[in-house]
């Protein structure tokens, strides 16, 4: 296995296999950005406490954990409630997959 990153994600073609991303829907405003990730990277696991249960038709939360930083920034306690969402395109068609 080979860990990559771009310097300009929004450069980048369809390179990736899995996408991981943390901490970019604290606002409504880059809800957009769900669709980036797949027409860049074949899977995307997306990691935030900002935007409760954005409901975008391609992703599915795995589940709800607790998290924290460190070193510990003290959160709020809302904060550290992450959801976690997949998403995944459809591997024959290249097109994303309908979230089930």
């Amino acid at each position: 296995m080979e860990l990559g990153y771009s310097e300009d994600f929004f450069a980048e073609s369809d390179r990736f296999d899995l996408i991981l991303v943390a901490d970019v829907l604290y606002d409504r405003e880059n809800l957009p950005l769900l669709d980036q990730f797949l027409s860049r990277g074949r899977e995307a696991l997306v990691a935030d406490s900002r935007v409760r249960d954005f409901r975008h038709p391609l992703y599915r939360r795995l589940e709800m954990l607790e998290a924290f930083t460190l070193p510990d920034l003290a959160e709020p306690e809302e904060f550290r409630h992450v959801s976690l969402y997949h998403a995944q395109r459809d591997r024959a068609s290249g097109h994303p997959a309908q979230a089930l």
